[in-house]
């Protein structure tokens, strides 16, 4: 885990390394793996954005479902229009 100031949850600090034993320190340098850091890193926040919009979506939807089922609400702004 990475150090975690105020106000971040595990999610926030968790981060996943490698330990990286011969032969395969001869091609995964320890700057490499730097970079594999930083990039996890980036993914997984990504993924929890993924996540969090996922789950603002499915309320959203399910919101918008049950709206639709009051009786008598407003139609929309062209219902009363006769034309």
């Amino acid at each position: 885990m990475l150090e975690y100031s105020q106000g971040e949850i595990g999610w926030d600090v968790f981060t996943l390394e490698y330990k990286v034993d011969a032969p395969l320190d001869t091609i995964l340098d320890p700057d490499s793996m730097v970079k594999y850091l930083k990039l996890f890193n980036h993914l997984w926040k990504m993924k929890r954005i993924e996540n969090t919009m996922t789950k603002g979506w499915l309320r959203t939807a399910s919101a918008t479902k049950a709206f639709v089922r009051i009786p008598g609400r407003f139609r929309g702004y062209f219902d009363f229009i006769v034309l």
